[in-house]
């Protein structure tokens, strides 16, 4: 692996992280307003961690199941319908991460 390709995963590493962390901020921040306390967002229980983010009707749930090492992401519709969008292995998460990939398979 050359010194530019490196460089270049790590910047693509870097730029995820922080688009991630803008994402989570702007999500605290909007539903800051519909939630008297941000945390109130986020839910532990077990080897579960759910995050949930206000859109309207079409409204996002995140699951991080701790046990499996997978994330969920489910869209609720009208608030009586869910729709898995996707799972994935945590492990290959990090792993195509690491690798410089932005796309999802």
């Amino acid at each position: 692996m050359t010194t530019q390709h490196t460089h270049t995963n790590n910047s693509v590493l870097t730029v995820t992280a922080i688009g991630l962390f803008v994402t989570l901020v702007a999500l605290l921040w909007h539903n800051s307003s519909a939630v008297a306390d941000p945390s109130d967002a986020v839910a532990s229980a077990g080897d579960f961690t759910i995050l949930a983010s206000d859109g309207g009707n079409e409204d996002v749930v995140l699951v991080l199941d701790n046990r499996n090492e997978e994330l969920l992401a489910y869209k609720i519709r009208n608030q009586n319908q869910i729709e898995l969008l996707q799972r994935a292995s945590l492990a290959e998460l990090f792993e195509r991460g690491k690798a410089g990939e932005t796309r999802s398979r």
